[in-house]
């Protein structure tokens, strides 16, 4: 196998040739006077390089480094792609991040908690329910943060953390853009669909927007795709229930964890 994956110690009927003439360290290029580790070598696929054991190990080592910085690298750019998607605004703040006890000390305890043992693979949906004030959006935010350090601290050599991405869209901007989109072309709003198909939706100020149909479809298709959303709402559990129904609110529950800061 080329690019050094593959070592095998040398035979002695392959150091016969000249035994008595220590083999040269590919790496740092001294005389390998124990057994030699044999390997092909990627620049020449028909070429053996030889290396002492602990020169091959410092070479799988730093391999395995550069695997974790590439994936980490991946995983920075799938989450920039995803900060940045069209039509999606999200808040630009730095000071939201879990990690940051001042930004910490502000927001609801209760909330706060619940962002910081969320995860959407495992837990679904999370339902943040708390008047103007207590942090929601701040919240939402800093999860997204959290959840890619978290992804990036799961990495190791031959494995990506697992990281979904995502869209942060406020109910007002759904409604919009489906009002935008021309009636009877046939096409769903660009900003709906992508609410509707996105690995992890954060979906941001729902329960005042001047009509809740768009809203009831999102939910209703990724409830039934088993998508995980992030809801942050001003409304309590009984007013959520009578603008949206009661079988919606069961099921983003049941999916999920409904928090609450009244």
């Amino acid at each position: 196998m080329s690019g050094g994956d593959f070592a095998i110690p040398l035979s002695e009927p392959e150091r016969a040739r000249d035994p008595s003439v220590p083999l040269p360290c590919r790496a740092c290029e001294l005389p390998i006077t124990d057994t030699p580790v044999e390997a092909s070598s990627r620049i020449w696929p028909h070429k053996t390089v030889y290396l002492h054991q602990v020169c091959w190990e410092a070479h799988l080592a730093a391999r395995k480094a550069k695997d974790v910085e590439l994936r980490r690298a991946a995983l920075d750019a799938e989450f920039q792609r995803s900060m940045a998607r069209e039509r999606t605004f999200p808040p630009q703040w730095p000071f939201a991040r879990l990690d940051n006890q001042e930004f910490c000390k502000r927001v609801s305890k209760v909330l706060l908690v619940a962002a910081k043992h969320y995860s959407p693979c495992e837990d679904g949906n999370l339902v943040l329910s708390a008047p103007t004030g207590r942090g929601k959006t701040s919240l939402a935010l800093a999860l997204l943060y959290a959840l890619i350090e978290r992804a990036k601290a799961a990495t190791e050599p031959g494995k990506t953390g697992e990281f979904l991405e995502f869209a942060f869209v406020t109910a007002p901007e759904l409604v919009q853009s489906r009002r935008q989109t021309k009636l009877g072309s046939g096409d769903e709003a660009p900003l709906v669909a992508v609410a509707m198909s996105v690995g992890l939706l954060v979906l941001d100020e729902i329960g005042f927007e001047l009509s809740s149909e768009v809203v009831f479809d999102v939910l209703d298709r990724r409830l039934r795709a088993l998508r995980p959303t992030i809801l942050t709402t001003g409304m309590k559990p009984k007013e959520f229930r009578e603008r949206y129904g009661d079988a919606l609110w069961r099921r983003a529950a049941e999916q999920g964890a409904v928090i609450e800061d009244w």
